[in-house]
């Protein structure tokens, strides 16, 4: 998320990638506890989401050749994870 949100900063040496320790701190933060909100939102039916795949089809995965992108292929909802999200 670094890399492709902030690539005039992005450094791969950096402990902090290259961010400010805010914007690192956000990244961290919403990587560690976004797929837990996400989880509670749907259990008290605030959020309906499905697969990325089911109305657009496969996703391609733009940044395949960055050697950071190491996160492996979830199989169900499209290459890498990615998800479609809308409110109920």
């Amino acid at each position: 998320m670094a890399r492709y949100s902030y690539p005039h900063l992005f450094r791969a040496d950096s402990p902090t990638l290259g961010l400010t320790q805010n914007d690192y701190d956000l990244l961290v933060a919403l990587y560690d506890n976004g797929p837990g909100v996400v989880e509670e939102l749907a259990r008290i039916g605030a959020l309906v989401s499905m697969p990325a795949d089911k109305p657009f089809g496969a996703m391609p995965d733009y940044f395949e050749e960055a050697t950071e992108d190491k996160v492996p292929s979830t199989g169900g909802c499209g290459r890498r994870g990615r998800w479609i999200l809308r409110p109920r």
